[in-house]
């Protein structure tokens, strides 16, 4: 189960939640006894149980899911947030699913390559207690991310990110 040479990863790795109908895009921790499984269109809650079965598994909502596993941040304790298909941001808890991003909706939309939008990758910054999202435009879809958003957790207050340049890892 710990093994990571069992378990691939990186591009071209899917697994069929068979019952949700969708693909899996990525997972995070909720609690020590819990975790989230995000699908293309669906989520859902995994915990630990004792029994011939080690986790149960439910369905908790219909919703958009994450553009990239890249996109999914833990926001605090117990709740994963991340930039969706839909160019909202979505909140999970492990028992619901809720839109947040509704203020930055409109700009993700008209800023985002859509051809580009795995590219986009969200961080959760400590120090300001704000979680950021970037992603590329069609400008400079080929470099990489040169726009995003951010979601300031103490207040929910959520803006606008530019760079002239693509961000990159070398700066």
């Amino acid at each position: 189960f710990n093994n990571p040479e069992v378990w691939p990863t990186g591009n071209g790795f899917r697994a069929r939640l068979v019952d949700g109908g969708d693909l899996m895009v990525g997972m995070g921790r909720l609690n020590r006894v819990s975790g989230a499984v995000l699908g293309e269109e669906s989520q859902w809650a995994v915990r630990a149980q004792s029994g011939s079965s080690p986790f149960r598994v439910d369905q908790v909502a219909n919703k958009p899911g994450p553009l990239s596993c890249a996109c999914i941040v833990s926001g605090g304790e117990s709740v994963l947030y991340w930039l969706a298909k839909d160019y909202n941001v979505y909140r999970f808890d492990g028992v619901q699913c809720i839109a947040v991003g509704w203020a930055m909706k409109p700009y993700v939309s008209a800023t985002i390559d859509p051809g580009n939008e795995k590219m986009a990758n969200g961080v959760y910054v400590d120090e300001l207690n704000k979680i950021f999202w970037l992603f590329p435009d069609q400008s400079s879809a080929s470099a990489g991310p040169n726009r995003g958003i951010f979601l300031a957790m103490n207040t929910g207050e959520m803006g606008r990110l530019s760079s002239p340049r693509p961000i990159t890892a070398m700066g």
